[in-house]
């Protein structure tokens, strides 16, 4: 058995002690030495940055007193630097620290600003300011949002066997993991920018959803580079290092019309991002139409009895009449009946999903079980999805492999399979969700089409082989008590299942269908397969190996 629920609270493990950031650093320079940068800020302001050997000196806005630093410059092109300074620490008992963060082309005269401010104590909190700017007199144009890094795929080598890689989700948010040998949950999503500096050059800025860490980085995709830095809080305090790869390009997705990712055409001006602290938990099932491409229901079950083996020895015998469906808990000594919905996928092949009765009482639990049967060679899986609605709602997946007894089959096992896929999911013409199958146990999913940037995630997932292409997705959101259960079939293009949990409005659950279709495939190289590729999970003894949840990357 598996089990997976939101991560309320997520340990923040020191940063720079998992990978050596700055091995691949190209080598600090000293080109700056001596000249005076000025950069004009899209908002007017005239910042003017004095160079020595080692410290630089500056007027912060509105300030009449000299700022000084000391600074590190890496050149990534003829003329083009990162630039990455840590201001003075402030008077004893500030919890606050500022760094400023610039990205020149001072052959082209566009730049980049970014300052990062990191608030710790009881309430840790980031804030980014990025401002595009142009180099003083030089006569350029100001760096433009860019979305050609959209659908692309990449990996940043920072040292011998320490690599992340970059999915370009959309013009707002950027999927990073680790590669190689780490945890799984090293993967997440957050909320991003990309600036385009000069061809092939970027500058790309995040920070983490959820805890006060950003970052600001100058890639080149000519020169196969990057160099930036990495600022903010874990449990161990204040940090803030210089960090470099050697880049590599993994592959670009191609979209069809009409499911292009969303933002593709944002304006161009400064901004600021800071961690989601509290997200609003918008109406679910109002957004969109889910069920318009399911496929029809079936009662090609009613009349039968489908006993379950789960793989903990417990056996549930399922009788379904025409509507309703009858089974025995285990440990209880009283029948549940429920209404239930069914979808043949294949023949043989079914989903089936049931709400049993509200708890009476006023009981603030409600559940629901979803089946994929797979008839034809006995194998299935059951989910149990539990939510307890209250001030703290909380959502429970449990998820049974089993074999439908006297079939002789073995249970179905947790799969790697799809790790590296991209695919998509129209659930309407209007609605479609792309799916990125990050790891063995990270699933990301953003709204295609019409729809707000924000419609992007990264949950902990599980996916079971039931057959040939036909797999179990579930998962839950990261940090909201809402659970999926799709069954997926990649031979027909389809998938069935049901969305559950709790939004502002309350309680919902509604089923789900959609016509699939596949974006592209991943190849990683070799030593820098996401955690778990290319693994079979054969027993509940592997299954519970990779339950565990570890600290983000």
């Amino acid at each position: 058995m598996e089990s997976l629920q939101p991560r309320i609270f997520r340990p923040r493990a020191p940063y720079n002690d998992r990978i050596a950031w700055s091995e691949n650093r190209l080598p600090s320079t000293g080109a700056l030495v001596g000249r005076e940068i000025a950069v004009e800020r899209d908002d007017g302001r005239v910042v003017p940055y004095a160079f020595e050997e080692k410290t630089v000196r500056w007027h912060e806005p509105g300030e009449t007193s000299l700022t000084e630093a000391s600074y590190d410059a890496v050149e990534l092109r003829d003329g083009v630097f990162s630039v990455d300074l840590l201001h003075p620490e402030a008077p004893s008992g500030s919890s606050t620290r500022v760094a400023t963060s610039l990205a020149l082309n001072t052959q082209l005269g566009g730049a980049i600003l970014v300052r990062n401010t990191v608030t710790l104590g009881e309430r840790r909190d980031f804030r980014q300011d990025i401002y595009p700017c142009t180099i003083a007199g030089s006569g350029g144009s100001a760096p433009a949002l860019s979305a050609e890094l959209v659908g692309g795929r990449a990996y940043a080598e920072y040292s011998k066997g320490g690599a992340a890689e970059h999915l370009y989700l959309n013009p707002s948010r950027l999927g990073t993991q680790s590669l190689g040998d780490l945890d799984f949950s090293s993967a997440k999503m957050d909320d991003s920018t990309t600036w385009k500096l000069g061809e092939e050059l970027f500058v790309l800025t995040w920070v983490q959803e959820w805890n006060p860490v950003g970052a600001v980085l100058l890639m080149d995709f000519a020169g196969l580079r990057n160099a930036g830095v990495f600022m903010g809080g874990d449990d161990q305090g204040f940090f803030h290092f210089v960090v470099g790869a050697r880049l590599g390009m993994l592959g670009r997705t191609s979209y069809p019309p009409r499911c292009q990712p969303p933002g593709m055409n944002r304006s161009s001006r400064s901004m600021s991002l800071q961690p989601r602290i509290s997200r609003p938990r918008a109406p679910y099932d109002l957004r969109f139409a889910w069920s318009d491409n399911r496929l029809p229901s079936t009662g090609s079950l009613a009349g039968r009895e489908i006993p379950l083996e789960r793989d903990d020895g417990l056996t549930i015998t399922y009788a379904f009449e025409a509507e309703n469906v009858s089974w025995r808990e285990p440990g209880e000594s009283s029948t549940v009946a429920a209404p239930y919905d069914a979808v043949e996928l294949r023949d043989g092949v079914f989903s089936v999903d049931m709400m049993h009765a509200e708890l009476r009482g006023g009981g603030r639990t409600r559940v629901a079980t979803s089946l994929a049967l797979n008839t034809q060679t006995g194998s299935a899986l059951l989910v149990k999805n539990a939510i307890t609605l209250g001030e703290q709602s909380d959502l429970r997946q449990d998820v049974y492999p089993c074999t439908i007894a006297g079939s002789g089959a073995a249970p179905p096992a947790l799969s790697s399979e799809l790790v590296g896929r991209r695919a998509y999911a129209a659930y309407s013409d209007s609605t479609a969700m792309e799916h990125v199958y990050i790891n063995a146990r990270r699933f990301g999913a953003q709204v295609l089409g019409k729809a707000d940037e924000a419609g992007s995630d990264l949950c902990d997932s599980t996916t079971w082989k039931l057959g040939e292409e036909l797999f179990v997705l579930t998962w839950v959101e990261e940090w909201d008590p809402t659970g999926a259960v799709l069954l997926m079939d990649f031979l027909g293009l389809r998938n069935a299942g049901v969305f559950m949990g709790r939004d502002d409005r309350g309680f919902f659950r509604f089923l789900c269908g959609a016509r699939l279709g596949v974006l592209g495939q991943t190849t990683y190289p070799a030593g820098y397969e996401p955690p778990g590729a290319g693994t079979q999970y054969a027993g509940s003894d592997d299954a519970a190996r990779i339950a565990g949840v570890g600290h983000d990357g």
